[in-house]
């Protein structure tokens, strides 16, 4: 308590309070205590207290591990830990006043540190995988990368067979006879990169995907700049869902090649809806929005029998057709001696 405690209200000019104001100033800057009363009675934090909390905050915002417990170890911060003989996690009490240097008496060395218990584990459930940790430490649980890059790059060693990884929304199962991935399904797009609402070009990522899968989704919603030709090859397919679109930008492309071009037996390119699955070019298309079959009557490898083309809406840059002499701008090209 203050020493007059005269216990007068709010605004007092009275010395008595004023004297006390300066001791509990003075206390609440300068004590080694937590909390201490104010001239009313009621327990305020001190800055010793302050920073007592943010050393809890710390302890608990994230560990660092720094060894294995013995003598002459310096811990410099709350969230760093140690660990025993039986694996358990300790850290330094938030009590104890930093830097401090381990005994190596035995823990908790007198009160100076508390043990972690599970935290340090969620923390390392918490991290990416691409630290060894998160779903990493979990036998058979399903693995959440980004990219295609992520996935290769994944510790194969602690997988099992048939463990799935999720990228991008792609299911691949690993086969540790083979230590390799495999797609469940159809491989989205973006599992290659790209972005998906129309910010910069997917050709490439799209490209890839369909070099090194057969089957390849853009999922619904998704908006693909192509500045440059998709090709579909024998036996592939490009499956466009509703509300996707691939789009040929004028602002970014000066190309007049067709979005895309099923050029093999057996390719396919189809959407959900005719309506909303959709190929559109801002630019002349005289060789197609869409082109099935030869680039053109030269060739003789492209030869489209069985090919599919259907529910997707071909759109070009003038719906409306033109008078003068320019080649007309054409939805479907079709330059192919053989068609089934």
């Amino acid at each position: 308590m203050t020493t007059y405690s005269t216990q007068n209200p709010l605004g007092s000019a009275d010395p008595r309070d004023l004297y006390d104001n300066a001791e509990n100033a003075d206390r609440l800057i300068n004590g080694a205590e937590n909390s201490y009363p104010d001239r009313l009675g009621n327990a305020r934090l001190s800055w010793a207290g302050i920073e007592s909390r943010f050393a809890d905050f710390l302890a608990n915002s994230g560990y660092q591990f720094i060894g294995d417990y013995a003598a002459g170890i310096e811990i410099t911060e709350y969230n760093q830990v140690i660990r025993d003989t039986v694996g358990e996690f300790w850290r330094v009490s938030g009590s104890t006043a930093l830097p401090y240097t381990t005994t190596g008496a035995g823990l908790p060395e007198g009160g100076a540190f508390v043990t972690v218990g599970d935290a340090a584990l969620r923390q390392e459930l918490a991290a990416g995988v691409s630290t060894g940790q998160g779903g990493m430490l979990v036998s058979g649980a399903v693995i959440y990368v980004d990219t295609i890059a992520d996935l290769q790059a994944l510790d194969t060693s602690a997988l099992v067979d048939g463990q799935q990884v999720d990228v991008a929304g792609t299911t691949f199962q690993y086969n540790s006879a083979t230590a390799d991935f495999t797609a469940v399904g159809y491989v989205s797009a973006f599992v290659y990169g790209g972005d998906m609402f129309g910010a910069s070009d997917c050709s490439a990522a799209i490209q890839s995907a369909l070099n090194n899968h057969q089957n390849v989704v853009i999922p619904q919603g998704a908006i693909c700049r192509c500045d440059t030709m998709i090709e579909v090859s024998a036996g592939q397919s490009l499956y466009i869902q509703a509300g996707a679109s691939l789009v040929r930008q004028a602002a970014h492309s000066i190309s007049v090649d067709p979005v895309v071009w099923v050029k093999g037996s057996g390719a396919a390119c189809f959407g959900d809806n005719r309506r909303t699955s959709i190929l559109r070019s801002e630019n002349r298309t005289p060789r197609g929005v869409l082109r099935l079959g030869h680039r053109d009557m030269t060739e003789s490898h492209a030869n489209v029998t069985y090919s599919q083309v259907y529910n997707i809406s071909l759109i070009g840059a003038e719906s409306y057709g033109h008078t003068d002499s320019r080649e007309p701008d054409v939805c479907l090209y079709l330059p192919n001696p053989h068609l089934g």
